[in-house]
């Protein structure tokens, strides 16, 4: 009965073994490769899970500093919004072909805010500042003008909070020098620019107490220094003092640089600020 189904089938038989030795030979090797192709895959994703692990551990401290910086920019405009003196407007639109022009009428416009609240006071306006003054020369240009206008905001609200003060004398402002400080030491990348304006005035000693506290509140951007005070001769109700106003200004790298000299005529010292650590 076998050997009859063998002689019949026997060429099937053959097939179908051989068949089966190749399925089982490829079987095995493809499971090999697949184990070995798993192997390699399972060793990349560890790899790149360890990867991905460590990069993790190295971002982590830069979005740390990205939000202290982010802070700390939040931090420096508040600050220059209550402590830095303003731009006056003027500058926005700076008429770059008449600058001095614009400059006088913005000199103008103060001092006629200043005669009006003075006469309203019954106090003198001293005499109007002029660009020799400010020191002005033909050839400033923007960054020199943006200089004499932060000089004009500067003896604008002195002259405003002596008047609301009730100072009986008000003397001629005196534009000082730009003085530079050092906001980190040994840095000069930012450096805080200060200019002052000097006054010799007169009246009460509860004027003085009423101008230094006005100057104290948030939004008067100016600081004020006593320098010189004294009873005025003859008179046992008025004081005579030297007072000394100021405002800051934060400004990147080197400041403004100095204003180009005439022939004949020494560069201008106050155009180069003076360092002070």
């Amino acid at each position: 009965m076998i050997a009859r189904l063998w002689q019949e089938n026997r060429r099937f038989i053959l097939i179908s073994a051989a068949g089966l030795v190749v399925f089982l030979i490829a079987d095995r090797l493809i499971e090999s490769y697949l184990i070995e192709r798993i192997d390699r895959l399972t060793r990349k994703s560890s790899e790149l899970a360890q990867n991905c692990r460590k990069l993790l551990r190295e971002i982590k401290p830069l979005a740390v500093e990205r939000r202290r910086l982010e802070e700390l920019t939040a931090h420096e405009t508040q600050l220059r919004s209550e402590l830095e003196l303003p731009r006056e407007s003027e500058l926005e639109k700076l008429d770059k072909a008449s600058p001095l022009v614009q400059f006088n009428g913005a000199v103008d416009r103060a001092w006629g805010q200043a005669t009006e609240k003075a006469n309203q006071a019954g106090v003198a306006v001293p005499e109007k500042l002029g660009p020799r003054d400010f020191k002005i020369e033909k050839a400033d240009d923007e960054s020199l003008y943006a200089r004499h206008y932060a000089y004009l905001g500067v003896a604008r609200r002195a002259l405003h909070a002596l008047i609301e003060a009730g100072m009986t004398e008000l003397g001629r402002p005196r534009i000082g020098e730009d003085e530079a400080l050092e906001v980190i030491k040994d840095d000069e990348s930012v450096l805080c620019l200060l200019r002052s304006v000097r006054m010799t005035v007169a009246g009460p000693y509860e004027s003085y107490v009423k101008c230094l506290k006005a100057l104290q509140a948030p939004g008067s951007f100016l600081q004020v220094t006593i320098e010189k005070l004294a009873q005025k001769p003859g008179d046992d109700r008025t004081v005579k003092g030297e007072l000394m106003f100021t405002a800051l200004s934060l400004v990147e790298g080197e400041p403004p640089p100095a204003s180009p000299a005439p022939a004949g005529k020494a560069p201008v010292k106050e155009a180069a600020p003076r360092r002070r650590k």
